[in-house]
C-alpha cells in the first residue's frame, strides 16, 4: 500500500507505479484538482487559484487562440490531470536534475493510464507541442495576476503577452464552483460542444 493513494469521492485505491484504468475516475480527478493549489498556494486572495481552473483556462486558450476543435481542447483540460494523484509538483522541483527522470516516469505512466481510462486520444507531438504553449502562457496571465513579482522575471513576462489576452484571467474560485467549472467542460467537451468563453 506504500505506492496508493485513496482518491474522494470515489473511495478508489490508485497506485501511483502501476495504475490502472478501472481505478481512474473524472470525477475524482476533477475534486482534487479543484483542491489543489498552483504555485504551491503561494498566492493572495481568499481562494488558491486551482490547477482544475488552469486546465479549463488551457483549455479555452486552445480552443480561442488557436482554433482548435473540442478533441484537442479536451486533451488540453486533461493536460495536468495526473496532478489530482501528485499534486502540483513546482517547477524548481521538476528541473533537479536528481529528479527530473523520476518525476517525468511517474507523471507520464498516471496520464497515460487517464488518456486509456477516460478513452482520450495521447496527443501526437503536434498536439503535444501546441498544448505546451497554451499550458505556458496559462503560466504567465497567471503570474501577471497572482505572483508578487506580476511574473517580470520570468523567461517571456507578461509585458510581452497582449493586454487582451491577460484580461481573460479569472478570479480564483472556491473549490466547488472549480470543480464544477472543470466537470462542466469535460461534459461539453465530450459531447462535441465548444466551451462558450474564457474562465469568466
Amino acid at each position: 500500500m506504500k505506492h496508493v493513494v485513496e482518491m474522494h469521492p470515489s473511495g478508489l485505491l490508485v497506485d501511483l507505479v502501476e495504475p490502472r484504468p478501472e481505478h481512474i475516475s473524472i470525477e475524482d480527478i476533477a475534486w482534487s484538482l479543484s483542491r489543489t493549489a498552483r504555485f504551491n498556494g503561494s498566492t493572495g486572495g481568499e481562494f488558491a487559484y486551482s490547477v482544475a481552473q488552469h486546465c479549463v483556462w488551457v483549455s479555452m486558450a486552445m480552443q480561442q487562440f488557436w482554433g482548435r476543435d473540442p478533441s484537442l481542447a479536451l486533451q488540453a483540460l486533461l493536460h495536468d490531470a495526473h496532478e489530482a494523484y501528485t499534486g502540483d509538483i513546482v517547477t524548481p522541483m521538476k528541473r533537479m536534475e536528481s529528479l527530473h527522470a523520476a518525476i517525468a516516469e511517474i507523471e507520464e505512466r498516471l496520464q497515460r493510464t487517464i488518456h486509456d481510462a477516460l478513452d482520450v486520444p495521447w496527443p501526437d507531438e503536434g498536439e503535444g507541442r501546441l498544448i505546451k504553449q497554451a499550458d505556458a502562457l496559462a503560466s504567465i496571465v497567471e503570474a501577471h495576476h497572482l505572483v508578487p513579482s506580476r511574473g517580470i522575471h520570468w523567461e517571456i513576462p507578461p509585458s510581452e503577452v497582449p493586454r487582451i489576452i491577460l484580461d481573460t484571467f479569472g478570479t480564483p474560485l472556491p473549490p466547488m464552483h472549480a470543480y464544477e467549472q472543470f466537470m462542466e467542460a469535460y461534459c461539453d467537451l465530450v459531447a462535441g460542444r465548444p466551451l462558450d468563453a474564457l474562465c469568466a
